[in-house]
């Protein structure tokens, strides 16, 4: 939580909960919003002058940064948001699993299995940050100091092939003649675009393990409630003999507990859909967002990596990768959360209804039905977010790919 909280924090994510969100989270931030702004409308008009006239690969490279461009002032815009606030604030306060961690062994080792995970996770997530970041803006850095734009003067750079990380154009203004000021600005745009987009892959994570964690403390609940104390015998009586048989049964006071027990699974269950249902709502249009550049970009990320180029692969290899790497999180985690909901109906089935009441045969009966709603995850409330999904897209990206390099 430290980790995520030095992340959101860069980009005002991070509610402080003893203030107004207005002055705690938004407080010097709105400048990065104009920045992407400004930034976004100068690689339109380096794609507009520039359309058919440099390299197709170029141009590709350009189409890359501006759909980052535009996910980054997407992911910026979040925490202006009255709902993620709202929804930050339930996490940390209500929801996460250190709140339930005194209520008994299986909280207790559920939070620490999970806690471990999300470490492990945001650490890797973290290095890939750091590493796309560097790989990104060393790769033209390298080549431009290959063709001596560090060691030209001013008036030679019009005569040396250079490369930028970032590529945009305005009426009067030509990176070729601010190159050391471009290049250091390309850097602050490169690292402005991964904190934003990464910071918010690190909450949504961390949220799902969450309610994967809730979901295997529900689970292991329902499997620890006892079997009836005591064994009832029953006298049946017919024309030719009398049966007497040994019935196990919870008596009246096992029944009022049940029931009790019961009553705080149902609860827990509903905290658990309902904030699942609050992460669906907020985030899905980003996940839908993210599925659409997956499909488009990682095409052109192929297809710039497959050139033959060195240094191509040093620039754009680990961005693939990254990109890659969040279609399958994403993918993966929620669908564990699919097959975790049908573990959950399988626990209420194998729960030991003919001992109950029929009172609290009627609550298992209740249960039964709020469990077949699945606990998904859906981008733009159309889309499950799952494996299939994934390999959709995959196959249609690999199918442009093909296209493209045939070209």
């Amino acid at each position: 939580m430290r980790l995520l909280r030095l992340c959101l924090r860069a980009i005002g994510g991070w509610p402080n909960l003893k203030q107004d969100r207005q002055t705690s989270m938004l407080n010097g931030h709105v400048i990065y919003m104009l920045v992407q702004t400004v930034v976004v409308i100068g690689e339109v008009t380096y794609l507009y002058q520039n359309f058919g006239v440099v390299d197709f690969l170029l141009i590709g490279d350009v189409y890359l940064t501006t759909f980052l461009t535009v996910i980054s002032m997407g992911r910026l815009y979040m925490p202006y948001l009255r709902s993620y606030y709202c929804m930050c604030t339930n996490f940390l306060t209500e929801f996460h699993l250190i709140h339930y961690k005194h209520k008994g062994d299986t909280y207790k080792e559920v939070f620490l299995l999970f806690d471990k995970i999300s470490l492990h996770y945001i650490i890797f997530l973290m290095g890939t940050l750091v590493s796309g970041l560097v790989s990104f803006n060393l790769s033209p850095m390298y080549v431009n100091f290959k063709n001596g734009a560090f060691t030209s003067n001013k008036h030679n750079l019009q005569n040396i092939s250079l490369q930028f990380a970032v590529n945009y154009q305005y009426p009067g203004y030509n990176q070729r003649e601010h190159f050391y000021i471009a290049t250091i600005v390309n850097f602050f745009l490169s690292y402005l675009c991964s904190v934003s987009v990464v910071s918010i892959d690190m909450l949504l994570v961390l949220m799902i393990f969450q309610v994967l964690g809730h979901l295997e403390i529900l689970s292991r609940n329902m499997q620890s409630i006892p079997k009836p104390k005591t064994v009832h015998l029953i006298n049946e009586i017919t024309e030719k003999s009398i049966f007497v048989c040994e019935v196990e049964m919870y008596d009246i006071e096992e029944n009022v507990q049940i029931k009790q027990i019961l009553k705080e699974l149902i609860l827990h269950h509903n905290v658990i859909i309902s904030f699942t249902e609050r992460i669906s709502t907020f985030f899905g249009p980003m996940l839908g967002l993210n599925y659409l550049f997956q499909l488009l970009g990682i095409c052109l990320l192929l297809l710039e990596c497959t050139q033959g180029d060195p240094d191509a692969i040093f620039r754009f290899g680990p961005l693939t990768m990254y990109v890659l790497m969040q279609l399958a999180q994403a993918s993966v985690i929620f669908e564990i959360v699919n097959s975790k909901n049908i573990s959950l109906i399988h626990s209420v089935y194998a729960l030991p209804w003919q001992y109950m009441s029929v009172e609290n045969q009627r609550i298992v009966y209740f249960m039964l039905c709020r469990v077949q709603k699945p606990v998904q995850i859906v981008a733009f409330g159309l889309v499950g977010v799952g494996v299939q999904t994934m390999a959709n897209i995959l196959k249609t990206t690999f199918s442009y790919y093909t296209f493209l390099q045939t070209m």
